[in-house]
């Protein structure tokens, strides 16, 4: 599935410390060029400035701005430059693009299998995503711009879409490595779920609450939809006694059960779920996970990573950046009106990043805006 994907974000220049390079063992790479990288931790939208390249002993006076390119995770990245038609990027002209932290992409290679991974949405090792710049004899990837402004032209999006996650083991810094075997020794490879989790011995009851943490805020602004739910867990005991002694229990907000899985020694669980409207915001918590030690009390068990996908309306609760998503109506424009939106005293952007989509965003009413998104016929990301 793809989700139609924007961020809001007040803009900035930030002064990126540039540094040439020499990369190895990369196909989109030109060893004929220089190539400049620059650290991104945050998700948001950058500027780099002319004055901040020309600091950097980028020679932007002879340089077309046209080919200027950005690369991440070994793809290129759609930009905005304003005016670049001249040839030239002035001291005071930037480079306007978006550009995300670092994930677990790439410690999936250290797994048998990436569906083993323990956190997709966070690495092991760092936070930082180190991005690359360069210029090259012909034009660079660039975002459409959307002229349509004409937000009441159009029937409305109904909802929207937001995927909340959370590595509950990063926090509490706990670690599980797989297998045990005798002496202490561990597999060479990453088992399955290996990776920070919340292991606890004995009673495990984890229901993430919506009045704190990561869900705060989302319950006034629910919308009547269903939501998506993925679960990893892990288990830990000795499976030499030849008989389960784990017991995973999934339930929904009212406490009604979902599913059940008794399970032995060390493994990895994935559970996912479609959570109707009255399942996730019938209680204090979306969910609850819980590990019945009837069987055992000395088993271990812990959640290494969850994912909810929740269906909200347009309105963001004085937030200053969003990354959502849209549903699928028909192929027709529609008009999206963004109520409670903080832009902080600066210009508010909306970026569809599956279609490089750069759409404008007009005033409409105090603390709203109103723009109009292109038509998908199906969910887009």
């Amino acid at each position: 599935m793809r989700d139609m994907k924007g961020i809001f974000l007040w803009f900035f220049c930030l002064g990126f410390p540039l540094m040439g390079m020499a990369q190895y063992g990369n196909d989109w790479i030109d060893y004929s060029q220089t190539y400049y990288k620059f650290p991104v931790v945050q998700d948001g939208v950058y500027r780099i400035s002319g004055q901040t390249l020309q600091n950097a002993g980028i020679p932007i006076s002879t340089i077309d701005p046209r080919t200027l390119r950005i690369y991440g995770k070994g793809e290129e990245l759609p930009l905005f430059i304003p005016g670049e038609g001249d040839g030239q990027l002035a001291p005071n002209e930037f480079i306007e693009f978006v550009a995300f932290g670092n994930d677990g992409f790439l410690d999936s290679e250290l797994y048998a299998q990436a569906v083993e991974q323990a956190h997709p949405a966070r690495s092991l090792f760092t936070d930082t995503l180190y991005y690359f710049l360069t210029w090259s004899n012909s034009n660079g990837l660039r975002y459409i711009n959307e002229v349509d402004t004409n937000a009441f032209a159009y029937s409305s999006v109904s909802h929207r879409t937001e995927t909340i996650r959370q590595a509950p083991g990063v926090a509490q810094n706990t670690y599980y490595t797989g297998v045990v075997y005798s002496g202490g020794t561990l597999n060479p490879i990453m088992d399955a779920g290996e990776g920070f989790a919340s292991l606890t011995t004995g009673n495990l009851n984890f229901a993430p609450a919506w009045n704190s943490g990561p869900l705060n805020g989302f319950q006034s602004i629910l919308y009547n939809a269903s939501a998506e739910l993925e679960l990893r867990t892990v288990t830990a005991s000795n499976p030499s006694a030849g008989q389960p002694d784990h017991v995973h229990e999934l339930l929904d907000a009212g406490g009604n059960l979902l599913e059940t899985r008794t399970l032995d020694g060390y493994r990895q669980e994935i559970y996912t779920s479609s959570l109707s409207f009255a399942q996730f915001s019938g209680g204090s918590s979306p969910f609850t996970f819980r590990c019945n030690t009837s069987l055992s009390g000395l088993t271990r068990n812990g959640i290494t990573e969850w994912r909810l996908k929740l269906p909200l309306q347009t309105r963001f609760g004085g937030r200053t950046k969003v990354l959502f998503s849209l549903p699928p109506q028909s192929g027709l424009k529609r008009s999206l009106f963004l109520r409670d939106f903080n832009p902080q005293g600066g210009g508010v952007r909306l970026y569809d990043l599956s279609r490089r989509r750069r759409i404008p965003v007009q005033p409409w009413t105090s603390g709203n805006y109103r723009a109009v998104v292109p038509g998908n016929s199906q969910e887009i990301d």
